[in-house]
């Protein structure tokens, strides 16, 4: 008899003992459920917070606003002369190399002769580089030290425009006698190299500011000089019209010593 009774009272122990567990075990289920979406919801805060971050570094008006990128490793290591001007450096990117130093002399005479009869001054130019030159600095992305900045941007500023005026003229003017076909060619492929380059508005602002006077005007705008000469040597065949009321000052100099040493 005694067992009958105290059969049903153990039965009764375990039937609570397994529910307990099960109430346990749903509660730990429950928490590790309730802690897992906690964890879920608190990696999603992080990686919204972070793409917030980020957006607002990169807030309109404060993307960089480069156009003249430096020549990945990766490419120059495989032909580096296929990067690197052969006859003239442009913009910081290969100023002061010991292989283009002769035509710094140039650039001083394309100055000369750049400046020659206009009512432009030398303090107009240098003005000019040195109100834009932090715009200047902004369109490059790499930093390279240069002496004197502002010197050298107006240096090559002067002597790419000077040297697609005179080729205007050259081809204006019928001229028999080329500069030398080596040259000629050397600095088309110069003027076209990726770090070798100088930002556009910069050439078109002194190009405006020099011609800006009626007595010395422009039959072309800059733009249409620039198409004038790429157009001559990649078979462009809408070019600007040539006037032949163009000065005529540049002929001689063209003829007798355009590249010379």
């Amino acid at each position: 008899m005694e067992n009958n009774i105290n059969t049903p009272s153990a039965s009764n122990k375990d039937i609570g003992m397994a529910t307990r567990s099960n109430n346990e075990n749903r509660i730990d289920k429950a928490s590790a459920s309730n802690t897992g979406k906690e964890i879920e919801a608190a990696s999603a805060s992080n990686v919204l917070k972070d793409l917030a971050d980020g957006i607002a570094r990169f807030k309109p008006g404060k993307c960089p606003e480069h156009c003249i990128y430096e020549v990945p490793r990766s490419l120059r290591s495989i032909e580096p002369k296929a990067y690197t001007p052969q006859v003239v450096s442009l913009g910081p990117a290969h100023c002061g190399h010991e292989e283009l130093v002769s035509m710094e002399k140039q650039k001083l005479r394309y100055l000369g002769e750049f400046m020659d009869g206009k009512k432009v001054t030398l303090d107009d130019l240098v003005t000019i580089v040195q109100k834009n030159e932090m715009e200047i600095r902004g369109c490059y992305n790499f930093n390279r030290s240069c002496d004197d900045f502002v010197k050298m941007i107006l240096l090559d500023a002067v002597f790419v425009i000077e040297f697609l005026l005179q080729f205007f003229n050259l081809l204006c003017e019928e001229v028999p006698i080329l500069p030398e076909p080596r040259m000629m060619f050397g600095l088309q492929v110069d003027l076209i190299l990726l770090e070798n380059q100088l930002p556009y508005f910069i050439l078109e602002k002194i190009y405006e500011k020099t011609y800006a006077d009626p007595e010395t005007q422009a039959n072309l705008t800059f733009p249409e000089l620039v198409a004038f000469y790429f157009g001559h040597y990649y078979r462009i065949s809408q070019r600007p019209k040539v006037n032949s009321a163009r000065s005529r000052r540049f002929k001689a100099t063209v003829v007798a010593g355009l590249f010379s040493e």
